[in-house]
């Protein structure tokens, strides 16, 4: 009776107590577990601009060292080619007075003795 009546309502609102805290608890986890996701698509998409932007900047100082190679060898080239005139064999022939007779040839060495080793 009386006894078993209150002792059943006494379990109900126990049950109806332990019913809301098990589900303030499903839902207290489903709000950490939302908020850690954002906080890791932030994180993500934080570390993606980052790369991003460090690729970028890698490619553009490859491009410009790539530019700067380019005027550099092409200064190598006009320098070498410089060298080579004024280095060119027969140009120093042309230029060399000539001492002897005019029917005289002249040997290589003669001309220019320090290009011959």
């Amino acid at each position: 009776s009386n006894y078993n009546t209150q002792r059943a309502l006494n379990e109900i609102r126990a049950s109806t107590g332990l019913r809301e805290t098990i589900n303030n608890m499903i839902e207290q986890t489903a709000n950490d577990l939302e908020a850690q996701r954002l906080r890791t698509e932030y994180a993500f998409r934080k570390r993606i601009h980052e790369v991003q932007m460090s690729k970028d900047e890698l490619e553009w100082q490859q491009r410009n060292t790539k530019r700067e190679m380019d005027v550099l060898m092409e200064d190598i080239r006009g320098l070498k080619q410089l060298s080579q005139t004024r280095t060119n064999p027969w140009r120093l022939l042309k230029q060399e007075p000539r001492t002897g007779p005019i029917d005289q040839e002249l040997s290589f060495a003669e001309t220019c003795p320090m290009m011959v080793l």
